[in-house]
């Protein structure tokens, strides 16, 4: 069991996951729109890092 905390981007957090990573540190990727204060935006990548998770790991539960 290992946790990651960098070069966790959206595009490779289920390969994360199925890797046998329990969580994600993710930093600067998630917060990038404080920069320019697009809050929203960082609210969007939280949702869509939680769905490829919780996909990465029903799929991974289920030998796929």
């Amino acid at each position: 069991l290992f946790r990651s905390t960098g070069g966790v981007s959206i595009e490779n957090a289920a390969t994360w996951i199925k890797a046998g990573a329990v969580a994600l540190g993710v930093g600067g990727n998630l917060i990038a729109g404080c920069k320019t204060g697009d809050f929203q935006s960082i609210t969007d990548l939280a949702r869509r890092f939680i769905k490829a998770i919780q996909e990465a790991r029903t799929k991974d539960a289920r030998g796929l």
